[in-house]
């Protein structure tokens, strides 16, 4: 699996980070969000909201995981975790090594959630 290297500088990182997103479309975005969602949605909910079939849910957690050397969907959600992907939670940096590397989520560079994309916070 892909992960940030903590041996490495931030910038090194950094420009590994922005050739995960190259490669990560859209709908794979949204996708990743909603596994790592808190509510640990089921491949059926994610495929209603995001208005597709199950089997082409199943064809974006392949796809990603073919890219990126992930094996199981698990993998994917610390993948995204680790790059930054998705939002973090606070008690995720505590015992994540990518703080090492980022040490604070306000240091990695932003990312632009697709609009309908949800992933366990409130709109407000």
């Amino acid at each position: 699996m892909l992960l940030p290297d903590p041996e490495q500088t931030l910038a090194f990182n950094t420009r590994r980070r922005e050739r995960v997103l190259e490669v990560i479309t859209s709908r794979e975005m949204e996708y990743l969000c909603l596994v790592c969602d808190p509510a640990e949605h089921t491949n059926k909910v994610i495929a209603e909201r995001m208005q597709v079939c199950v089997d082409r849910v199943s064809e974006y957690a392949a796809s990603m995981k073919k890219k990126f050397n992930v094996i199981s969907k698990s993998g994917l959600v610390r993948f995204a975790m680790a790059w930054h992907l998705v939002p973090l939670y606070p008690w995720h940096l505590e015992h994540d090594h990518i703080s090492r590397v980022w040490p604070t989520a306000g240091s990695a560079p932003p990312i632009v959630l697709p609009p309908n994309a949800v992933h366990g916070a409130e709109a407000g």
